[in-house]
């Protein structure tokens, strides 16, 4: 899921549906990730460890191998963390604090009734 638009969103002419275009497009199957200066696939990634798409402009998504890796959030420029799969992926959130990562977890099987807007509305929030 890569981010094929133009990046609008300082001039505020980016609408809910292009967010959601974004979100349910099907991406490239060889694609820049970010962080890493050359296209790969999911072979690719998988020998890396590593696998995150920026999906929207400033929002990633990537497995629990990339949340991990601090020094990899650090040079993407990573500060909020939401872990939407908190009893898969565990993080010590005073890890992190340290680090100046604001983190969220959320099960998001177990709560299927919380949205993404009001997730991210808590997590920026703190």
């Amino acid at each position: 899921m890569a981010f094929l638009g133009e990046r609008k969103r300082l001039e505020g002419d980016i609408s809910g549906r292009e967010l959601q275009r974004a979100l349910w497009t099907d991406p490239p199957k060889v694609r820049i990730m970010p962080g890493v200066p050359r296209k790969l696939d999911y072979q690719g990634r998988m020998k890396i460890r590593k696998d995150c798409d920026e999906v929207f402009p400033q929002i990633m998504v990537g497995t629990g191998d990339c949340i991990k890796d601090l020094d990899f959030l650090l040079d993407l420029g990573v500060t909020h963390i939401i872990n939407t799969s908190e009893q898969d992926v565990r993080i010590d959130p005073t890890k992190y604090a340290k680090q100046g990562f604001a983190t969220r977890a959320s099960a998001a099987r177990t709560c299927p009734g919380r949205t993404l807007p009001n997730i991210l509305r808590s997590v920026l929030s703190s």
